[in-house]
């Protein structure tokens, strides 16, 4: 039995440290990746280079759901969005209703963008989201001070 759990304990691979605040970093992570049920109340701004706007944005965040307020400036451009396990819903201040079965599609569709919505639950709480990173400085204290992901 010893042999056994030694045997397993010997499979658990840490990530190599690579800078200066790794080791803080990995511990802040994994802390931060435990708490799976958060909010957020900010400012939002979106650019397309062409178009854009900005206004507040609510979001709420618990393992089954997520909802996403945002009020334009002025009272524009406000919407809310849902999404659990039956899908996504967008639903704009006119009371238009668009469904789709992820956030991703359903941002895909209505905005024509791709934007990598499965990381930024990751990225609100100052972690990379699994998967490739292009480029990552941590701070002294192990925070994430410049993240380039997707």
């Amino acid at each position: 039995m010893l042999a056994s759990l030694l045997s397993v304990t010997g499979c658990v691979t840490t990530p190599p440290a690579t800078g200066v605040g790794d080791e803080r970093y990995l511990e802040r992570a994994s802390a931060l990746a435990e708490i799976q049920r958060w909010s957020l109340r900010g400012r939002l701004a979106v650019s397309d280079g062409e178009d854009g706007g900005s206004g507040t944005l609510n979001w709420q965040q618990a393992p089954e759901w997520t909802r996403m307020d945002f009020h334009g400036a002025l009272g524009r451009g406000a919407w809310r969005l849902e999404a659990d396990a039956r899908g996504a819903e967008l639903v704009f201040a006119d009371g238009t209703t668009h469904r789709a079965a992820t956030v991703g599609a359903l941002v895909r569709e209505q905005l024509g963008w791709s934007v990598p919505i499965e990381a930024l639950d990751w990225w609100v709480r100052g972690l990379a989201a699994p998967g490739a990173v292009q480029q990552r400085s941590l701070d002294p204290q192990g925070r994430l001070s410049d993240l380039q992901q997707d």
